[in-house]
């Protein structure tokens, strides 16, 4: 099992599956946002391995892969709820100036002082921006705006990977049936599907 995906993907597959009946059945608008990143550009998903058995393991690959597992999963959610009154988007905040950075091993001693001025390009309030932005902004509810990817506050246009359909309903399936694998029940609920449109 690859933690990062397990984390940064199943486990938010997986409550969102749970809440499905309830976000689509209900009489008030609902909203799923998926935190992705500008990672997902250096992700590669292999539905037949997931989990790095047969593939070369780095931890930032893994990264990137969930991450762009996130952005395929808002576009699926799309898919999946039109017409409902659910509306889905994925998000990448940016890279924010915060504590996180110092789990890394290059956070140590100057690298640290040079990767906080370097690669950090926002700060906590800026980096929250975009993702109350995807939660409120009453655009990101519209059809156009369906799976939409966002960046500083705006649709922003992701990896090749990110607009590929036929990977994203792959992904969708290989999850459902891991997670039925591992013992975890799935609602039998299912909103009407339709025809991918989303290209952002």
């Amino acid at each position: 099992l690859e933690e990062r995906l397990a984390v940064n993907h199943f486990a938010h597959h997986y409550l969102y599956r749970l809440l499905e009946e309830r976000l689509c059945t209900q009489k008030s608008p609902s909203r799923v946002v998926s935190l992705a990143s500008t990672a997902h550009t250096f992700g590669q998903i292999d539905v037949d391995d997931l989990h790095y058995e047969r593939r070369k393991y780095t931890p930032w690959g893994a990264y990137g892969q969930s991450k762009l597992a996130n952005l395929l999963f808002a576009k699926s959610v799309a898919d999946r709820t039109a017409d409902t009154g659910v509306s889905a988007v994925s998000v990448h905040p940016g890279v924010i100036k915060t504590p996180l950075w110092r789990h890394t091993p290059a956070a140590a001693g100057v690298g640290g002082f040079l990767l906080s001025l370097v690669a950090t390009d926002k700060t906590i309030p800026q980096g929250a921006s975009t993702s109350v932005y995807a939660c409120l902004a009453p655009e990101c509810a519209r059809d156009d705006y369906a799976g939409t990817y966002l960046s500083d506050c705006a649709p922003a246009v992701p990896s090749v990977s990110g607009r590929d359909a036929v990977l994203r309903d792959a992904l969708w399936h290989a999850t459902e049936e891991q997670l039925a694998k591992a013992g975890y029940e799935l609602p039998t609920f299912a909103p009407t599907a339709r025809t991918a449109t989303s290209v952002m």
